[in-house]
């Protein structure tokens, strides 16, 4: 029986809150007292012009001649509209027209939908099959008492033999993120799980069929399992022209199970297992792809040792950084600024949303300063970790500097190093510890020294985290 319970979905305004009326309507009545010959006002529509057309063609139009009419008054006549949110500036009232137009038509429901495929298994819910396994992790639930969603499910996988059963594990705010995702995207699922194993999930998490359309699900219809090494291609759902993938993004915790030419739609995630110490996943000793470089054209991965940085074991919503609840946002703000290029500048043909998610990306470090610790005598695996770790900095549109130039930029607050493998060398340590105090009492400032965990941790999350809370500090 399904413990699965929905949470509320969450309402437009509380990601995209309205401008002011008080803005808008200032500019309204700013406009009416003009006394010209050559406009009138209309109830419904922003404005429109009397002697050149009849009625108005389009909203488009409509604006454009808003914006010529109000640059051909004189200064003085322009009005001052306060910016009722910050009131820390004027804010041109064009500007907020537009906004009001375009927020009524998206409350009206009037936006492009874009598409997003999402995979299943260590991306949306983990699965254990074995007995062994499924009684530990049982027993584990209830002993922690937490608030966990999970589903008992017995999947008939092939005629003729004994129903499966599967304890199935929720990511946490699951149903939060399809709820407010829905609205916004078609909702696509691309798994290399079996069919029947995929669509009893399906109908456990969305049982009224209203959030994902089982007509856009590819599954395996295969007895064998398929490897994680098989390739994944758009073209099975009809999203492979060069049209709609320029408006089709993806979830996925494999980043190299797609094809080379869909990474940039790829946002990664991190792989969603719980009982990660007791799952036959540990027994792979795998890498972590997170990162295609176009440059050399190869996939860069943390190595299997560094499982802290990749997968996320949290079952309490409430517990920790919330995974979906992040992407989520970052997602509706995909969609806002999409339909906001559709309906006001009309180049949407030539619109990448892949392009939408490198800018969003891009915000999260927005410019910051990083040093990064680099030590050779650690050996390759330590370079690598490094490496991937300026990639990420580098993704996000932060500025990766080596911790030689500390003294050569005061903006830099924060010295980002592997801690893991600096506990192991305790010289090394003392050296850097050594540098950083230097640099504090030269240039009379505070460097922080952080694990770059952190880094991880925003990449993943598509989000800015407090660094300090990643802060190392070592006593010897």
């Amino acid at each position: 029986m399904s413990t699965y319970t929905s949470s509320r979905s969450s309402h437009y305004h509380s990601f995209y809150p309205s401008h002011s009326h008080k803005s808008y309507d200032s500019y309204e009545r700013s406009r009416s007292r003009e006394g010209s010959n050559n406009h009138k006002k209309t109830s419904n529509h922003l404005l429109s012009s009397s002697h050149t057309h009849k009625k108005p063609i389009n909203e488009r139009i409509k604006l454009d001649y808003a914006y010529k009419t109000y640059e051909k008054r004189p200064e003085k006549q322009k009005p001052r509209v306060i910016n009722l949110n910050t009131h820390k500036g004027i804010q041109d009232p064009r500007k907020i027209a537009i906004e009001r137009l375009f927020m009524r038509k998206m409350e009206k429901n009037e936006y492009f939908k874009l598409n997003l495929v999402l995979d299943i298994d260590e991306t949306l819910v983990s699965s254990l099959w074995r007995p062994e396994e499924v009684s530990i992790a049982r027993s584990a639930i209830m002993s922690q008492n937490q608030n966990v969603k999970y589903s008992n499910l017995r999947v008939k996988l092939m005629a003729g033999e004994d129903p499966c059963h599967i304890l199935v594990l929720y990511r946490p705010k699951l149903r939060f993120f399809l709820e407010n995702i829905a609205r916004y995207f078609n909702i696509y699922v691309y798994s290399h799980g079996m069919t029947k194993y995929v669509y009893e999930i399906l109908n456990d998490i969305d049982p009224d069929r209203k959030l994902i359309n089982r007509n856009n699900i590819i599954a395996n219809n295969l007895r064998t399992q398929v490897s994680d090494t098989s390739r994944k291609c758009l073209s099975k759902l009809n999203l492979n022209d060069k049209e709609n993938l320029k408006k089709t993004l993806i979830i996925d915790d494999i980043l190299n199970v797609w094809l080379e030419e869909y990474s940039k739609n790829v946002i990664i995630s991190k792989k969603f297992i719980p009982f990660y110490d007791i799952s036959e996943n540990k027994a792979k000793n795998q890498g972590y792809y997170v990162i295609f470089d176009k440059e050399i054209k190869q996939y860069l991965s943390f190595a299997p040792s560094n499982t802290e940085y990749y997968i996320d074991k949290a079952l309490n919503e409430n517990v920790g950084i919330n995974q979906l609840e992040k992407i989520t946002n970052k997602l509706l703000d995909i969609s806002f600024n999409y339909n906001k290029n559709l309906m006001f500048f009309n180049d949407c043909e030539i619109l990448d949303v892949a392009w939408l998610l490198e800018k969003e990306m891009q915000k999260i470090l927005n410019g910051m300063c990083l040093a990064v610790n680099e030590i050779e005598s650690l050996g390759k695996l330590h370079i690598n970790i490094q490496f991937l770790t300026k990639q990420m900095i580098e993704k996000m549109g932060g500025v990766q500097l080596s911790q030689a130039e500390l003294f050569k930029n005061l903006n830099v607050k924060y010295l980002i190093v592997d801690k893991d493998n600096l506990e192991k060398k305790q010289i090394i340590v003392e050296e850097i510890l050594k540098v950083v105090n230097q640099e504090n009492e030269e240039n009379k400032r505070e460097i922080n020294i952080i694990d770059n965990k952190w880094i991880s941790d925003c990449y993943f999350n598509m989000s800015f985290i407090d660094p300090m809370k990643y802060r190392v500090v070592w006593n010897f």
